[in-house]
């Protein structure tokens, strides 16, 4: 765990300020030791925790106690009289201002933690108060003018509904409007745009319509934000593809994040081709790359995540008709390259 000091450092929360300080009491020692309070990041959102440190510079003296206080309530949320360190974790769903103070035999820092609210930009996702998540599949890579479909992935919910935004690359932020049940969105990008920036808000469709900002941070999960790079016909087959006699291109969509030991479908898009057979390849983090075997009429592959780390896939497309075993040029000439994309794993 990373722990960040700061002398009056702020932490947006959706709506909580957390101000650190210290104060003296107790009997003094000669030589009495300083305390300092730290938190583990600095910003957060509703619903999310921050954890706070309150450590002594040295091991506590017979009799001192070292606190980490509430002062807004007065409350001791934390205290130890042993070693020279306290934590405790903090979350709130609510936006309020609160005050919070570690003392030993001296003041320590002041230390601000805010929490913000509804972020839509190219953020990370985040999960709602119960642990649901949603990611987003798009395409990496899209031919400029052509619609594409973005599909919405819940993960823990039972009747979600979904909230689509796209945008351009440095344009306004747009809405595929309320909250709908359907999990597919489809997007006509207009030329000359080069990319577009597209997430997905999920909840429960039980879920309060007119909530609160506190409500939102409850019920409200969001997946990652992904870039839909755009391209020509020619240009978007990626960099094994350029031979203009041959135009096609093909996509590839997966989720930009999952857990160790969960299965993600891959899904190529493609154009161009006649009877397009597809080829997935991988490669673990550390590892090599390797195949999904042999070129196939199905446009999904699944694949099984096994270790925590950054993996990378990439899509090939072929007509059903090119060469089975293609010289080096007649491979130039056949086969359409997705852009590669990542996914990361915990």
């Amino acid at each position: 765990m990373s722990w960040g000091k700061t002398t009056v450092a702020m932490i947006s929360l959706i709506g909580i300020g957390l101000l650190v300080e210290g104060s003296v009491y107790g009997v003094q020692p000669t030589s009495p030791p300083s305390v300092t309070l730290y938190a583990t990041s600095p910003q957060v959102r509703t619903g999310q925790s921050v954890e706070l440190e309150a450590r002594a510079s040295g091991v506590l003296m017979p009799g001192s106690v070292l606190e980490i206080v509430d002062t807004t309530t007065g409350q001791v949320i934390s205290s130890t009289n042993i070693g020279n360190a306290v934590t405790a974790t903090v979350t709130h769903h609510n936006a309020m201002t609160q005050r919070y103070q570690a003392t030993l035999v001296e003041k320590s820092a002041g230390l601000k933690v805010q929490w913000v609210d509804h972020g839509i930009g190219n953020n990370a996702g985040y999960s709602d108060g119960a642990n649901q998540t949603v990611t987003l599949q798009a395409p990496a890579i899209d031919a400029n003018g052509a619609p594409f479909t973005v599909r919405a992935v819940p993960h823990g919910f039972v009747h979600p509904v979904y909230e689509f935004w796209w945008a351009r690359i440095g344009g306004q932020w747009h809405t595929s409007g309320s909250y709908s049940a359907s999990s597919t969105y489809q997007i006509t990008p207009v030329a000359p745009d080069q990319g577009l920036f597209v997430a997905v808000y999920a909840r429960e469709a039980t879920a309060p319509a007119n909530e609160t900002p506190a409500q939102r941070a409850i019920y409200e999960a969001k997946s990652a934000t992904s870039l839909v790079q755009l391209q020509t016909a020619s240009a978007s087959s990626g960099t094994s593809s350029s031979n203009p006699t041959t135009p096609g291109w093909v996509g590839l969509a997966a989720m930009n994040a999952a857990n160790v030991g969960q299965n993600v479908t891959l899904s190529a898009s493609s154009g161009g081709l006649i009877n397009p057979v597809y080829q997935f390849w991988f490669r673990s983090p550390g590892g090599e790359w390797q195949s999904s075997g042999g070129y196939q009429s199905t446009n999904q592959f699944v694949l099984p995540l096994t270790q925590a780390g950054t993996w990378s896939v990439v899509a090939y497309a072929r007509d059903a008709a090119a060469p089975k075993n293609e010289t080096q040029y007649e491979r130039t000439v056949w086969e359409k390259e997705s852009a590669v994309i990542s996914i990361k794993v915990w």
